[in-house]
């Protein structure tokens, strides 16, 4: 099966530790015979004049329509293809196995909350999203998504679009009318948990790493949240993420050890 690996990301304003991300993307489509594929801003260009209009305050629901077309013309050359974030940082890459899915899928999505409950525990939320995402030629899942993505942004005149709106939110509805499969192992990893990480693991990363049964080999950073910081934040921020991403490029699981105390949401 031909298979293609893709990514955008601009090429100023990159910190080390994204550059780390993609890099560790690359290792991972190059140990599994897959081709890797970039684009810089010109990644845009598959962006109507009135798309990039509605959303000229949200980057991300262009990126979410763009990242669509690309897939929708690569397959013109290849039988599946996987869509990774920039912020997606592949940190076991031998253990990333996914040859066994078919038709189209989207990384199972476990976001935690930093307060407890009234017993203790962590209170998460599930659901799914196209951080890291998969489509095969011959599924209609792809065609599904982006006729939706389309309309949405044809029909949207007034106010600023919610950030998600093209990304989880879309996905979400799309596992209630496809057989979608779940992309298992990918992690969501909030401020809070980087920072616990550079401390060594403490009990909200442990806890963490036992919602997922199949284990955890990679993980996305939310580098959105960076562009809510600036100046002294922002440095911190890089340097907290820095420090993280060089710990679990090391060995992610000596941080990241299971255990089970949860409440589940959703």
């Amino acid at each position: 099966m031909r298979t293609a690996v893709i990514q955008s990301f601009r090429e100023h304003d990159v910190p080390a530790w994204l550059a780390s991300c993609m890099r560790s993307a690359q290792i991972w489509a190059e140990q599994e015979g897959y081709t890797y594929l970039w684009k810089n801003d010109a990644f845009f260009d598959y962006a109507t004049e009135h798309e990039k209009r509605i959303c000229s305050n949200q980057i991300y629901a262009l990126t979410d329509i763009c990242r669509l077309r690309w897939i929708k013309e690569l397959f013109d050359s290849y039988d599946r293809v996987f869509w990774l974030d920039a912020d997606i940082l592949i940190f076991s890459p031998k253990k990333l196995t996914l040859e066994s899915l078919a038709g189209a899928g989207f990384a199972k999505e476990v976001f935690i909350r930093p307060h407890t409950d009234n017993r203790g525990r962590f209170i998460t939320k599930h659901g799914h999203n196209n951080a890291f995402m998969f489509f095969d030629r011959d599924n209609g899942t792809l065609e599904h998504y982006l006729s939706s993505a389309e309309a949405c942004l044809a029909e949207w005149h007034d106010g600023d679009l919610p950030r998600t709106i093209i990304g989880p939110t879309m996905v979400d509805n799309l596992f209630s009318c496809h057989r979608v499969t779940s992309i298992e192992g990918v992690g969501l990893f909030s401020p809070n948990i980087m920072r616990d990480i550079v401390l060594g693991g403490t009990r909200l990363s442990k806890q963490y790493y036992g919602l997922y049964s199949s284990g955890l080999y990679a993980a996305n950073l939310c580098h959105f949240i960076r562009n809510t910081l600036e100046g002294l934040k922002r440095e911190q921020y890089d340097a907290t993420y820095e420090k993280a991403v060089e710990k679990l490029l090391q060995d992610g699981s000596r941080v990241l050890l299971p255990s089970n105390h949860f409440v589940h949401n959703g």
